[in-house]
């Protein structure tokens, strides 16, 4: 053997070692590290609640004005009395038969709806809605409207629902 090719079969052990050496590292890594508890689902508590549409943002392609025309035909803010089911399910908060909701995990939810249609606007939409329940009193989510005009044209907007806390007799009365 000459010694070019001792040198190169020296180099190719070392990269195996050192790949062996790395790779039982991240094993040993791996089993140290505790694994994360598994979600509970939350259940979100009965009583006020109010729904708040964040700012809404339109994909390059969409013809201006339609981000403000879907906002328009939306309420921007609603307040409302809500008793949960229990399990919680979303499909009482966005009620459209259309909306298929599926559970992705314990505390999220994604739904989607195609070809519907909203009332004052004149063309068929799809929808996308994304929820996290973060809490008793606290939900975030996402919805996405897509509508094809010329060429596909996306909208999406932010949402929060959080329960308000009841004020007590004593405390109204102050």
């Amino acid at each position: 053997m000459t010694n070019s090719q001792r040198s190169l079969t020296n180099t190719s052990s070392t990269r195996r070692l050192a790949c062996a050496a790395v790779l039982l590292a991240c094993v040993n890594l791996h089993a140290q590290t505790p694994s994360a508890p598994a979600a509970n689902p939350i259940q979100p508590k009965d009583g006020l609640w109010n729904w708040t549409m964040g700012a809404m943002q339109s994909s390059a392609s969409c013809m201006p004005g339609v981000a403000q025309s879907l906002a328009q035909l939306l309420p921007q803010q609603r307040s409302e009395q809500v008793q949960f089911d229990t399990p919680f399910h979303p499909a009482q908060l966005v009620k459209d038969s259309a909306i298929s909701w599926q559970q992705r995990s314990p505390n999220h939810f994604i739904a989607v709806a195609n070809g519907i249609t909203v009332q004052g606007f004149p063309l068929p939409l799809n929808a996308r809605y994304e929820l996290f329940v973060l809490s008793p009193t606290r939900m975030r989510g996402d919805a996405t409207v897509e509508m094809n005009v010329w060429q596909v044209c996306k909208v999406q907007a932010p949402f929060d629902f959080e329960r308000q806390e009841q004020a007590t007799p004593a405390a109204r009365t102050r």
